[in-house]
């Protein structure tokens, strides 16, 4: 039997990974579910569909900004989420 899918999609910069993790945990010990690509994501997976699996899935999205938004997974995860 699958698990329902996450409520929160959390995209991010990996620097900013300790961060991020905190938030997550927090969220989650408030009864709420996360999609974090660290513990949903194995080696072999593909990183675009579990990406798009995850927003689709999601009830939310927020998007956490760091200085640089250059990076194609992140620019991605972003045109995604306004479109």
């Amino acid at each position: 039997m699958e698990s329902e899918p996450a409520q929160i999609f959390i995209s991010y910069q990996w620097d900013n990974q300790d961060e991020v993790t905190v938030l997550r945990d927090v969220l989650e010990k408030n009864g709420f579910t996360c999609w974090m690509d660290i513990g949903q994501m194995g080696g072999g997976d593909h990183l675009y569909n579990c990406i798009y699996d995850g927003i689709k899935n999601a009830k939310v999205q927020p998007i956490l900004f760091s200085y640089c938004l250059n990076g194609c997974v992140c620019g991605f995860v972003y045109c995604y989420c306004v479109v």
